[in-house]
């Protein structure tokens, strides 16, 4: 019975989004069961926020793994992380190195 607390990434945005939240709902698609559902009205009442109560501040459009981090920083540095990840793959190939 395995949980899954992260969703796969949508297939149009290639976004992730979490599934479940206790007090504030980062990264949770705001649809009907998230917003008015039984988990929804237990984190409301006792003080919680729910997911597009406060507009774009809890990220309700989900997240790509490149802009987790401090919002200062979301867009910055994602070419650089490219050719150092392009620098490794050829410097460090995949796969056994005793079958080679």
């Amino acid at each position: 019975m395995n949980v899954r607390f992260l969703s796969e990434p949508d297939s149009k945005t290639g976004r992730f989004f979490l599934n479940s939240y206790l007090v504030r709902p980062y990264y949770n698609k705001p649809g009907f069961l998230n917003r008015w559902g039984p988990e929804a009205w237990f984190v409301w009442i006792n003080g919680g926020k729910v997911p597009s109560s406060d507009g774009s501040q809890f990220y309700p459009h989900g997240y790509e793994i490149s802009e987790v981090g401090p919002s200062r920083y979301v867009g910055k540095g994602i070419s650089e992380m490219n050719a150092t990840a392009e620098k490794l793959r050829a410097e460090r190939p995949v796969g056994c190195p005793f079958l080679r």
